[in-house]
């Protein structure tokens, strides 16, 4: 004999629905990527340079600024972003395809995160266990598209994107104090540089 659950509908079909709808939920349940590029106040923009090279950064702190980009919280699960665009002033070209970037705040230090990460981490903080791989690969393709790329940045040019950065799920504030470093950018004398840029009190305007 089947055993009824409520309403007295067979077991089965109660799982069955059950599963059903998890499976629907899952297509839908998955980070909103804005379709182009976002634009941020330049009056708020910091930035730092060093033998000319330009690091101007937009940190993502309001609850409004996030729900407007992505329509999700992401310091509530623990993701901060950073919108950061670097300017080359020099005679030649610099290169960012070994650069790496990273936020310290005391002795933390946090890796700037690829897609794959990101995505990883928001299903986490949502307690996501299933999802639409279509859905899931919209998104991936669309974070690679907007996060900040390693190429080569031309005199006069500039290169611009997110860099995201895992922090303490709930903490608003996650950028306060903290420093942004990008290591080993290369210069077209083969140079390696580091520039620092300090997020609460960096010059600003960009």
């Amino acid at each position: 004999m089947v055993s009824p659950c409520r309403w007295g509908v067979p077991l089965w079909l109660c799982f069955t629905a059950a599963s059903a709808c998890s499976l629907m939920l899952g297509a839908c349940a998955t980070l909103q990527v804005p379709s182009k590029a976002p634009s941020f106040p330049f009056e708020k923009c910091l930035n730092a340079s060093r033998e000319g090279v330009v690091v101007r950064a937009y940190p993502i702190e309001h609850y409004e600024d996030y729900w407007q980009v992505f329509e999700e919280d992401l310091p509530k699960i623990g993701l901060g972003a950073l919108w950061v665009r670097i300017d080359n002033s020099r005679p030649g070209a610099i290169d960012l395809k070994d650069a790496r970037w990273s936020l310290r705040k005391g002795e933390r230090s946090f890796t700037s995160l690829d897609a794959k990460d990101v995505l990883k981490q928001f299903y986490s903080g949502q307690g996501i266990r299933m999802y639409s791989v279509a859905v899931h690969e919209k998104a991936r393709k669309g974070l690679e598209r907007l996060i900040l790329k390693d190429g080569t940045i031309p005199p006069s040019g500039f290169l611009e994107g997110f860099l995201f950065f895992k922090t303490d799920p709930g903490n608003r504030r996650w950028s306060t104090g903290a420093i942004l470093s990008g290591k080993d950018i290369q210069l077209e004398t083969r140079k390696e540089i580091e520039i620092e840029l300090a997020i609460s009190d960096a010059n600003p305007g960009c």
